[in-house]
């Protein structure tokens, strides 16, 4: 079973390695599936559950209504919320 990070990534594969860039909802979104990509000349760009594991501590800042917070970590990955 691959299960959904897997499929992904498999589904994807014709579509890598060309500076192509991925979309997914919040179901398939994850920071581990956004560094694989990223191995493969790809972008990822999609929403993500406030619930999942592993999330950037600026997914937990209390903003207030028009606020914008975002993040960069060393892989180039920007998370904002």
């Amino acid at each position: 079973v691959l299960g959904v990070f897997g499929v992904v990534v498999d589904l994807s594969r014709p579509y890598l390695n060309n500076s192509r860039t991925l979309v997914t909802d919040n179901f398939y979104t994850s920071l581990t599936l956004a560094n694989e990509l990223l191995k493969n000349d790809t972008h990822l760009v999609g929403t993500l559950r406030s619930n999942r594991v592993k999330l950037p501590e600026v997914m937990k800042a209390k903003l207030n209504k028009g606020q914008i917070i975002g993040k960069e970590n060393t892989d180039g990955i920007v998370v904002a919320k």
